[in-house]
């Protein structure tokens, strides 16, 4: 099938709603493998939130949300709240990056999705196929598992210079997540700090986080 017939498809899946597409509220995220018993049978899971209806279109804040909530408790088990973060810093990055449009295609067809992510990207966190980005869910759980990926690379590093640790702290703030996002995370452990990002996208992610 080719590309653009694989973005009608995905569109017409989304319209019919996120909530037909999962089949279930408390269905298995995109991408996960539930843990198996011994005997080869799903474990059985702690109940979690159910899942928000998110049909194809520009989330509302309340519904980015939710499903960013909604993530973080079944596919990342409160990771994200354990670094300190949150699921506003998220949804506020969703709005620098594509204004809450999960059929958002930005960098000249380079970034797909609610998080801008790229091809590379997705496929380092299990979607090869650019086309499902647009589906709102597998658009959120992709950006939502780079910035993951990208705070192992940043906490990794041996690098002694390396920007958050220059500032004096710990840990990186969600403001360097951001800044490895969206500049890369090569830049971002040379201490290169794009004027775009610098003076665009962490402004507007500032303003956005202040108003949720």
């Amino acid at each position: 099938m080719k590309l653009g017939g694989k973005f009608a498809v995905l569109s017409l899946l989304s319209m019919i709603g996120y909530g037909l597409y999962r089949q279930r509220g408390n269905a298995s995220p995109v991408g996960h493998d539930p843990e198996r018993s011994e005997h080869g049978q799903p474990v059985a899971s702690p109940p979690v939130p159910r899942a928000p209806f998110i049909p194809s279109r520009q989330l509302t804040v309340k519904e980015a949300l939710e499903l960013a909530s909604y993530l973080e408790a079944t596919e990342f088990g409160g990771w994200f709240a354990s670094r300190g973060f949150s699921a506003a810093d998220v949804v506020a990055m969703w709005q620098v990056e594509s204004g809450l449009d999960p059929r958002a295609i930005g960098d000249g067809g380079k970034a797909f999705g609610l998080g801008q992510v790229w091809a590379a990207s997705a496929n380092e966190v299990g979607f090869p196929d650019v086309a499902a980005l647009l589906v709102p869910e597998v658009g959120a759980l992709a950006s939502m598992r780079y910035l993951k990926l990208v705070y192992g690379w940043m906490v990794g590093s041996s690098r002694s210079d390396k920007p958050y640790a220059r500032d004096g702290l710990k840990s990186p703030t969600f403001e360097h997540l951001i800044w490895a996002y969206n500049a890369g995370i090569g830049n971002y452990l040379k201490g290169v700090f794009p004027a775009s990002t610098r003076d665009i996208h962490l402004p507007r992610w500032r303003q956005f986080r202040s108003a949720l």
